[in-house]
């Protein structure tokens, strides 16, 4: 990741090989909680759009742990968990999130009293369905409290 970054990057063929998989992926897959979370954010508080994803990532996938954890258990291998421990997966995407320097909505811009707003229209957003045992409401305004 930092060898990514710079006038003449080292890395940057990689990251953007990476960014490539990445778009594979989801556009073989679907998408579903975080990127309803993350849309719902920028539109509603303008935030940017990739630092608004490194924030709530961890938050997304810890509200994931019971809902997919053998998709969270291969996510900790990928990250470097040897045990492949679900619950280690968001620990480590929280320490990968720091390294661009944002770790809180706060910091985005986002103000607490615009959550219930995004919670609420998280909650309608068609891409929610997509995710096993859709979180309600109340669940997405606790996430959301605990990344600002």
């Amino acid at each position: 990741l930092n060898q990514g970054v710079g006038a003449d990057p080292p890395g940057r063929g990689a990251l953007a090989l990476g960014a490539l998989l990445a778009g594979y992926a989801s556009g073989s897959t679907g998408i579903a909680l975080h990127h309803a979370i993350c849309q719902t954010i920028v539109r509603t508080a303008g935030t940017p759009h990739a630092e608004t994803n490194a924030v709530m990532l961890p938050h997304s996938a810890r509200l994931m742990v019971l809902r997919a954890s053998g998709a969270l258990s291969d996510f900790a291998h990928a990250l470097g968990d040897s045990s492949g421990d679900p619950e280690a997966a968001p620990a480590n995407l929280a320490r990968l999130a720091a390294r661009c320097g944002h770790t809180r909505l706060r910091t985005l811009g986002v103000d607490g009293q615009q959550l219930t707003t995004v919670a609420e229209a998280v909650a309608a957003h068609p891409l929610l369905r997509n995710t096993p045992d859709p979180p309600d409401e109340q669940e997405l305004l606790a996430v959301l409290r605990g990344a600002l």
